[in-house]
């Protein structure tokens, strides 16, 4: 069980040939935070965790729910088995020969290996309290693997024709090429290139948006937006050997296709658009890019956003980046507030006023507030993602502002 218990006696492992011919799969209905701690939990796993996004969420869809009383073996040392687990509710404990070594609880993952080979279990699992697991398959967690590569494959030449750089190679090229593609994932803020450093690597964007800048005296300077099907990386392969610019995702989430050195003189290297190419000033023609646009927001339902991140914690709930699952270019801010804990501090009238307030707001310096969401344990508030941090936590790690911010500030409370 990755990340909890390591054992030095290895069991043998058999492989299993799996059929590639597809077999409906049954998908079985979850709420918002059932969803969210499965995910949580895979991306947790050291053997999950590089799964992409399509195949976590088909691997979400398929588990099926079970009820486990107090006192029963999930799993049971030395016998074969075909399932993984995660716990979504109650303890478990974990017992080797008979001596108890740890205890899960819930948001953990256990019996991974029984999914990727034939193998003897090598723990004992059983439920110190009544509890509730997600579980998967074997048979369908590989049958989920076999369809999805087979679909990134094909939607991967696909993405690639539509690319204006590579659309007149052959097919067998473009095949070859993306066998050779390495998927990377970026977060917003995060730098993808860093001007001035070493390069060997080429990106093509395939899901989202980067802004490009360039570094001056006093602060870095906006160049342009690239968006997917656009490209970037080549100019240190081709000419400089160094980064001639920054490169810094602009959306929740940024995924690239990228070649190394090698790859890309095989594949691209020599194509007269690349050898030609010549940046100049800024683009003006793409604006910069906002996280969600006014009314976007009305139609999404709670179970069709996925978490991406955990923006805060606090006393009421949590804060966390979500994304609607048809739109990677969209993030909002989801507050989740325990029903128990407002109950308990009797604070159901505040939080009332609190959407009431911001539902009513529609100001560019007010942090909007586009809808709310309840199940049995939790309030939801959707709202815009603000992600340049708290104005309180800014102030307090810098000690002061100079008068033009503070006038900005000021300024924007007052507009409000």
């Amino acid at each position: 069980m990755a990340g909890q218990i390591v054992f030095n006696k290895k069991q043998g492992v058999s492989g299993r040939s799996v059929s590639i011919r597809a077999t409906p799969t049954q998908k079985h209905s979850k709420d918002f935070r059932s969803r969210s701690l499965i995910k949580e939990a895979i991306m947790e796993n050291d053997f999950l965790k590089n799964l992409s996004a399509a195949q976590v969420r088909e691997i979400i869809d398929v588990m099926e729910e079970r009820q486990v009383p107090r006192g029963s073996y999930v799993i049971r040392e030395g016998e074969s088995g075909c399932h993984l687990y995660v716990a979504a509710e109650g303890e478990f404990d974990v017992i080797k020969d008979g001596k108890i070594l740890g205890k899960l609880g819930s948001g953990k993952v256990f019996g991974e290996l029984a999914i990727l080979y034939n193998c003897k279990r090598t723990a004992t699992i059983k439920a110190v309290s009544d509890g509730k697991l997600w579980v998967l398959d074997r048979a369908v967690f590989q049958q989920i693997m076999i369809s999805t590569g087979i679909e990134k494959f094909e939607n991967q030449v696909k993405f690639l024709k539509s690319v204006p750089l590579l659309g007149n190679l052959p097919p067998d090229v473009l095949s070859r090429m993306s066998d050779a593609l390495e998927l990377e994932i970026y977060k917003l803020g995060e730098y993808i290139v860093r001007e001035g450093t070493s390069g060997d690597t080429f990106y093509i964007i395939s899901e989202g948006d980067v802004r490009v800048t360039q570094n001056s005296t006093a602060e870095e300077k906006n160049i342009r937006i690239l968006s997917r099907g656009d490209y970037f990386g080549e100019q240190a392969l081709l000419k400089t050997h160094v980064r001639t610019a920054n490169v810094i995702a602009a959306s929740a989430s940024v995924e690239c296709l990228t070649l190394d050195r090698v790859a890309f003189f095989q594949f691209v290297g020599d194509l007269r658009e690349l050898q030609e190419k010549e940046y100049h000033g800024p683009d003006t023609s793409k604006s910069e890019l906002t996280l969600v646009h006014s009314e976007e927001a009305i139609d999404i339902e709670l179970e069709h956003l996925e978490v991406i991140a955990t923006l805060g914690v606090g006393g009421f709930g949590r804060v966390e980046l979500v994304q609607p699952r048809d739109s990677t270019n969209t993030s909002y801010a989801l507050k989740c507030l325990r029903k128990h804990h407002i109950v308990e501090t009797q604070q159901q009238e505040h939080v009332f006023s609190e959407r009431n307030i911001l539902m009513s707001c529609k100001h560019q310096f007010v942090t909007r507030l586009y809808k709310t969401f309840k199940d049995e344990k939790y309030i939801y508030m959707l709202m815009e993602a603000s992600l340049g941090g708290e104005l309180w936590t800014i102030l307090r790690d810098r000690g002061w502002f100079d008068d033009t911010t503070t006038r900005f500030y000021l300024g924007c409370v007052v507009s409000a």
